[in-house]
């Protein structure tokens, strides 16, 4: 359950960085050039968002355990979707009968997981497949010039020039009938260059990974192409000032490259994988050609972009912390039900891990409200405790039944003007079921409303439906609904497992929250450490 949360939250992440970095950078540096500093900005907001995201959650949990006043750190997105993807309970009860005939259904969690990783496995394959066509492309082309570990090389099936890195190598590729205007030879040449001096060419590799990772984010496209398109103009920018090139001549290389580019190429998919030169939008065109004529130096860029890093830096730390939270309230199915095995072993009465008590307990645990209720609750239990465990172990009755007044009423003596069926006590007994056990309900008199008496009633009644059903937590449904419903439960549904009545058809929405709310009570009877 947890990894589909992170999931979920990632990308969510994802698209709050892209917003907040590209309308941050607009609002500062739109006035001027300085595409530079915009790239090398948008680059640490993406970067700082993914490392705010993932470092979030330990930070949270030594401040939480550093807080003397044990702080509540629970941001109210990462508790919605933690529910979102818990409640998931339409399939359960969709696949109650049908497994009564089927062995075993997958979970959902598990369902979902496994799509993830066909898809990532689907978008790996095709990456590689890509990266095949880049290895024979380089075989393909000669080399013309080595610089370093940069390979200059010329390919006559290829319009337009590209450039890559793979490990410690980078190559620029040439088309080969561009040697025949030497200018635009060199202004490519300087161009890829600068890719790569600018890191693009590893950069696209994180790229790429995203794209792959959260390949049904549109933010994730979104921010390569933002990327992409700042690469362009930060290079257009750089080779402006460092090289004094030509605006006319630059700007016609653009337009004869554009008008290549407009061409089908030899290795398309190759060229996208990377999207090492897309082709340009008229728009981006015009921008690039226009930039170059009205380019300027300004002295304050240092100044703009610190107030920029500074903006970026406080939204990245701030979005990680409300969207993020921390990770460790939020329990997984396998370690519930790992809690819940150790609690069966030594338990009369079966705790179910199934994804409604999951939900339930990671309520307890991340929402504020629920956590100081259950908390109040256990610590009025403890008042009360000693009187009925008393009773319990006279009766030879299991101790997990402390848990039905903590679900009823949460250890509350309520009088029965509190609810529409005029059920009272910390047992919440109704008044039929009260008269049926002796105590006494009149003007000036309630027994509900003395514990220690209507623990008296409510064990006898229980002791009754225990006899009836034979099963405790059949039991457990008829204390809440009766026992004539229940039995009419069992013969619709066909079956004595309690938690198919609950997830069928037929149960009430009040079955359906009681169940897992009394067995969550019961996980965290056995261990409050759960929510404290």
């Amino acid at each position: 359950m947890n990894y589909l949360v992170n999931y979920l939250i990632f990308n969510l992440a994802i698209a709050v960085s892209y917003i907040t970095a590209r309308s941050t950078l607009e609002y500062c540096l739109n006035f001027q050039q300085l595409y530079k500093q915009r790239l090398k900005l948008a680059r640490f907001a993406l970067l700082a968002i993914i490392a705010a995201f993932w470092l979030m959650p330990p930070i949270l949990n030594w401040l939480a355990i550093a807080t003397p006043t044990k702080l509540q750190f629970q941001p109210f997105i990462r508790q919605a979707s933690g529910q979102l993807l818990a409640y998931y309970t339409a399939l359960p009860m969709a696949g109650s009968n049908i497994k009564q005939t089927v062995i075993s259904l997958p979970d959902i969690d598990s369902v979902l997981a496994g799509l993830l990783l066909l898809a990532f496995a689907a978008g790996l394959s095709y990456q590689i497949k890509n990266a095949y066509l880049i290895i024979q492309l380089i075989k393909n082309s000669y080399q013309i010039r080595r610089v370093g570990r940069i390979n200059i090389l010329l390919n006559e099936a290829i319009q337009i020039p590209i450039c890559f890195s793979f490990l410690r190598n980078s190559y620029v590729i040439l088309p080969q009938k561009m040697i025949e205007n030497h200018s635009h030879f060199k202004i490519a040449i300087a161009h890829e260059l600068q890719h790569i001096r600018q890191k693009d060419t590893r950069w696209l590799y994180l790229l790429t990974l995203l794209k792959i990772t959260c390949f049904a984010n549109p933010f994730v496209w979104l921010w390569t192409h933002w990327i992409n398109e700042l690469q362009e103009f930060a290079c257009d920018e750089t080779l402006m000032q460092r090289t004094h090139a030509s605006p006319v001549a630059y700007g016609q290389c653009l337009l004869d490259t554009a008008k290549n580019a407009s061409r089908p190429h030899y290795i398309p998919n190759v060229l996208s994988l990377f999207e090492l030169k897309k082709t340009n939008q008229p728009s981006n065109l015009y921008r690039r050609v226009n930039m170059l004529f009205v380019h300027r130096k300004n002295t304050n860029k240092g100044l703009l972009s610190l107030i920029a890093g500074i903006l970026l830096t406080l939204s990245s730390i701030s979005t990680a912390y409300a969207l993020n939270g921390n990770d460790a309230t939020m329990l997984s199915m396998t370690q519930l039900k790992n809690i819940v095995k150790n609690i069966n072993s030594n338990s009369t009465i079966t705790v179910a891990a199934t994804p409604e008590v999951l939900a339930q307990v990671n309520t307890y645990r991340t929402n504020p409200k629920a956590n100081a209720f259950m908390t109040a609750a256990l610590q009025r239990m403890a008042k009360y405790q000693p009187m009925i465990q008393q009773q319990l172990s006279k009766r030879n009755m299991p101790s997990e039944l402390l848990a039905i007044p903590l679900t009823e009423s949460a250890y509350r003596n309520l009088d029965q003007s509190k609810n529409i069926v005029s059920a009272a006590g910390i047992w919440q007994v109704v008044p039929a079921t009260a008269h049926r056990y002796g105590l006494v309900i009149n003007d000036n008199r309630d027994d509900r409303l003395v514990p220690k008496l209507e623990t008296r009633g409510a064990l006898n009644y229980l002791q009754k439906l225990h006899a009836q059903f034979n099963d405790w937590n059949l039991a457990l449904i008829a204390y809440e609904v009766g026992e004539d419903r229940t039995q009419q439960l069992i013969n619709l549904v066909g079956s004595r497992n309690a938690w198919d009545l609950v997830h069928s058809k037929y149960a009430s929405d009040d079955l359906k929250k009681y169940m897992p709310a009394l067995n969550a009570s019961m996980i965290i009877m056995r261990d409050h450490g759960l929510i404290s």
